[in-house]
């Protein structure tokens, strides 16, 4: 239990110094993308979601919540910098589990791949086709729990990111290489071209 709880505490660190230097750097160079940026879910938000999911969120993401319970940055990193409010993925992940149902013949490898739609692949957005980045708490035999999954259309089909963590240190490096200008029309970060 001690070792967990300390892995868990070093996961937190590590979590709330990419959020102070992705607020800070957005702060001071896009303070407009601030507003996606929800204030911090409570412990007993984040275990009423665990509890409706019945899985254990991973300790980068709860760590995550504490800080945003929700995150909606455009643009970066292909734009699944991005989950919604911690009250909407239970309700997400149900709507999805209904309407992508059906199995799959597809062998395991990272994904588990027997269902077409699995109660703990976690839907962080939604769009009206059915893609969206799932945060995977029930990962295939070569994958990690708590690795980012993309399903197109609703057919899971490649690994993103290894963590969640992974996602806000690739962010937070970016933006501290300065990868990003901002479009007030989207609102959105773009890339800016590497020849700049």
């Amino acid at each position: 239990m001690y070792r967990q709880d300390h892995v868990e505490a070093e996961l937190g660190v590590a979590v709330a110094d990419a959020w102070r230097r992705i607020d800070g750097y957005l702060g001071e160079h896009f303070p407009a993308v601030l507003a996606g940026l929800g204030g911090p879910a409570s412990p007993a938000e984040i275990a009423t979601a665990e509890a409706a999911l019945r899985f254990a969120l991973p300790a980068d993401f709860t760590a995550s919540l504490a800080v945003h319970r929700s995150v909606q940055v455009d643009g970066a990193l292909n734009s699944y910098v991005r989950h919604g409010d911690i009250d909407e993925l239970v309700k997400w992940r149900d709507e999805m589990v209904q309407e992508y149902a059906s199995g799959s013949d597809h062998p395991d490898d990272e994904i588990r791949r027997d269902q077409e739609w699995r109660r703990g692949w976690i839907p962080l957005d939604t769009e009206g086709d059915g893609s969206t980045v799932i945060l995977d708490l029930d990962p295939g035999p070569d994958g990690a729990s708590g690795q980012l999954i993309y399903a197109d259309q609703g057919s899971v089909n490649r690994v993103l990111q290894r963590s969640w963590l992974s996602v806000l240190l690739d962010f937070a490096e970016q933006l501290e290489a300065d990868r990003y200008s901002y479009d007030p029309s989207g609102p959105w970060l773009e890339e800016r071209s590497s020849n700049c």
